[in-house]
């Protein structure tokens, strides 16, 4: 019989779904910025332009 302190020494953290949107997002930031800059193009979306 399992008591209430062995149940919490398991460890599931594999079973998390994985965040990947992070990745993503930082991806498409790093390959537009690399388009532009090595297109020599300014980003006229880019909100440091204004």
């Amino acid at each position: 019989m399992m008591t209430e302190n062995a149940t919490q020494k398991f460890d599931v953290h594999y079973l998390d779904k994985p965040d990947g949107d992070n990745v993503q997002e930082n991806a498409i930031k790093h390959l537009t910025h690399q388009v532009y800059d090595t297109a020599q193009v300014t980003n006229m979306n880019d909100p440091d332009f204004c």
